[in-house]
């Protein structure tokens, strides 16, 4: 998407060279801010940059001690590299950037939408096409829609500082000038309907204190992907979380909105650790007909009696990546060559074309071990190995999961390798360990691969979830983006981070 690849790396450059020396001089009260009253009700995925808020925690910080610049003068900053190979989009890197999603109901695509605030016109409309002599204005009594069409997008302005670019995620995909029209009614029209006014889920995300925050409703098809290969999210309605960086982590709170409320049974909140073998956990103890309800996509419907023997206790994980692709079927549309009608054919495709897919492990803790191995050995359906069963898997073709028993504890996994998995249980928890998880990635491609060799090493460690409470039919999580280096505030970390990728951010985003 060339407007993201634009927009993000220099905003990201010029939020830093904002925080590095402006926001040493920058006061003043937060200002009241209703942009997000912007976002159209249709949207089903927000990503929602606070700049002024990130500029505010870093002007405290040199507050309290200037000579932190020292630190972060030790990056070697060549700022007249910086904005010699950043031209100026001309937009305000001071006010809220926000990335919406939304899914088009005419195209069937999913479209992504930027709102910025632009200083210059010019500076920002050239910045977006090679060829900024052939673009096509419709005006309207309360603005105008713009149209680029070499490079499939559409720019909606009120005749303000504000704009809204339109674009298709998928390269192959259009926003047709429909769509735009009917989004340029939705945010600037007379058929203006905020998100914030339809979904309180999303205007509870907007009154939480962030510097940075993504909330994605059940509509979305990125979840819904997610929730085809991670059971776990299946039961999960909107979910938000916000971001704000700290002296030695950045802190985080999510707020998911559940489909059934019957899911907390109370337990002891055991802190979760990684083996050698895992790079991601996490931990969960309800009830047996939440749990029920969450495990079903991983087993067939001849096989589910095996969920009757659960007691409510789940931890799994992530314990490496299939290096082999995985196909699954796909229904698609196409003219049969005799009789020229329109016919359904099912066709097999990659499950997972840009990245590998992860290998899971469950364990659920079981009551009646005994009766369910008698079960296991009995069930037809079911292959007999040495130590271990398998079925088919449920979603993958030619894919198999494995089971074994251990004591009262059912292991379930797409591979037979059990021993990698240490499994905890607690209320609910989540860990992953990030550079292990970059480390250990099979490049999918050779493009992949040049760009995992250019990663510079990061400062991430770990990110930790863990549950606080569950108000009405909402679950509450507090954790936190652990960093490596704890000497410094996780700010000037980040800002060290911003210039070590300002190359890739620049050539991949």
């Amino acid at each position: 998407m060339k407007t993201i690849q634009k927009i993000l790396p220099i905003t990201a450059i010029a939020i830093l060279l904002i925080l590095i020396i402006v926001g040493f001089f920058y006061i003043g009260e937060e200002k009241t801010n209703s942009r997000h009253l912007l976002i159209p009700s249709n949207a089903n995925g927000v990503a929602y940059l606070k700049p002024e808020k990130i500029t505010n925690e870093f002007y405290k910080l040199l507050k309290r001690d200037p000579t932190l610049l020292d630190s972060v003068s030790s990056t070697k900053i060549d700022f007249n590299e910086i904005q010699k190979n950043n031209d100026s989009p001309g937009i305000n890197p001071l006010v809220d950037l926000i990335i919406y999603t939304y899914y088009d109901l005419v195209t069937h695509n999913e479209n992504v939408g930027i709102i910025i605030d632009v200083i210059d016109e010019n500076q920002f409309l050239n910045s977006l096409s090679e060829t900024p002599e052939t673009y096509q204005s419709n005006n309207f009594s309360t603005g105008q829609i713009i149209t680029i069409k070499k490079e499939k997008m559409y720019v909606l302005n009120n005749e303000g500082n504000t704009y809204v670019v339109l674009q298709p995620i998928d390269k192959k995909g259009k926003v047709t000038i429909e769509e735009a029209q009917s989004q340029f009614n939705l945010i600037f029209g007379e058929a203006h309907l905020p998100l914030a006014e339809t979904n309180s889920s999303f205007k509870q995300f907007t009154e939480t204190e962030k510097q940075f925050g993504i909330w994605t409703s059940s509509e979305s098809e990125l979840i819904n992907n997610l929730s085809e290969m991670f059971s776990i999210f299946g039961n999960f309605g909107e979910k938000a979380i916000s971001f704000n960086a700290e002296q030695e982590e950045i802190a985080m709170q999510v707020v998911i909105d559940l489909k059934s409320t019957d899911f907390y049974v109370e337990n002891n909140q055991e802190q979760l650790t990684l083996n050698k073998g895992e790079l991601a956990k996490f931990s969960l103890s309800t009830t047996s007909k939440y749990l029920n309800n969450i495990l079903e996509k991983v087993f067939s419907r001849k096989q589910r009696y095996i969920l009757n023997y659960c007691t409510g206790s789940l931890s799994g994980g992530v314990i490496g990546y299939k290096e082999t692709p995985v196909f699954t079927t796909k229904m698609e549309q196409v003219i049969d060559p005799e009789t020229f009608e329109t016919v359904e054919k099912m066709t097999k495709v990659e499950a997972s074309p840009r990245l590998n897919i992860p290998e899971l492990m469950y364990v659920l803790k079981i009551e009646k071990p005994t009766e369910l191995f008698a079960l296991l050995n009995t069930d037809s359906l079911i292959t007999n190995e040495a130590g271990y069963w398998t079925i088919p898997h449920p979603l993958f073709m030619d894919e198999l999961i494995y089971l074994t028993l251990k004591n009262d504890l059912l292991y379930i996994g797409t591979n037979q390798q059990f021993e990698k998995f240490s499994p905890q249980f607690n209320t609910f928890g989540f860990i992953a360990n990030i550079p292990k998880a970059i480390e250990t990635y099979p490049p999918k491609n050779s493009i992949q691969k040049l760009g995992m060799l250019a990663i510079p090493e990061i400062k991430f460690k770990t990110i930790e979830l863990n549950f606080d409470k569950i108000e009405g039919d909402q679950l509450y999580l507090k954790g936190a983006i652990k960093m490596t280096d704890k000497t410094q505030h996780t700010m000037l970390i980040l800002s060290s981070e911003m210039l070590k990728f300002r190359g890739l951010l620049k050539g991949f985003i």
